[in-house]
């Protein structure tokens, strides 16, 4: 399978692009919201302009019709592989989000059991990295047990590839428990989401 691919045709969106004017002129590196081929090799955006030609061993995809534009990340997804995979698991998950175009999936800590100790993380990591179809960042839980009560240990989760810790749906009420959280958290940059 060729690495080098070229996208014919497509209206390219770069919402992080703010080059491009009204006239639909380029005025930055990148285009935003013109029709482009887009030419990609080695898994990097190489050329951009209207009437590439193909060249030996590339793929050509057809986007006439289509939008071309960095893939979603969803910030709060429940990959429900530990107990709960009949809802949904790592791989059907992430096979979902990748055909809504997303690359990148956020996973809750909401498992059963809750992912709120250094064994259950590592299983998930395990399994993220034999079942994802797509990038999955795990969080682990604030508390044990998703209860609001005592903390779980942060610091290793974070070391272990904790990208942010919440008990999910579950408030964490106790202000004590959610300001240590909160200062646990800042060790290692790694942010709190809380629902109200």
């Amino acid at each position: 399978m060729t690495s080098d691919i070229l996208i014919k045709g497509g209206r390219v969106i770069n919402p992080t692009e703010a080059g491009s004017s009204s006239n639909g002129k380029t005025q930055g590196s990148l285009a935003n919201n013109q029709v482009l081929d887009v030419r990609i090799q080695d898994g990097k955006i190489t050329e951009l302009a209207s009437e590439l030609k193909p060249r030996d061993g590339e793929a050509v995809i057809d986007a006439q019709g289509l939008w071309v534009m960095p893939g979603f990340v969803d910030m709060h997804t429940h990959l429900r592989d530990l107990g709960q995979a009949d809802r949904e698991d790592i791989y059907s998950g992430t096979g979902a989000a990748a055909a809504g175009g997303y690359t990148t999936v956020v996973a809750m800590a909401n498992t059963d059991p809750p992912t709120d100790c250094a064994e259950i993380l590592d299983r998930i990591i395990k399994r993220i990295q034999e079942r994802a179809l797509i990038e999955v960042l795990p969080v682990a839980s604030v508390t044990k047990g998703l209860k609001g009560v005592e903390l779980t240990n942060m610091v290793e989760m974070a070391d272990m590839g904790a990208i942010a810790f919440s008990d999910d749906g579950m408030p964490i009420s106790n202000l004590g428990v959610l300001k240590r959280a909160l200062e646990y958290a800042r060790l290692h940059g790694k942010p709190i989401i809380s629902h109200p």
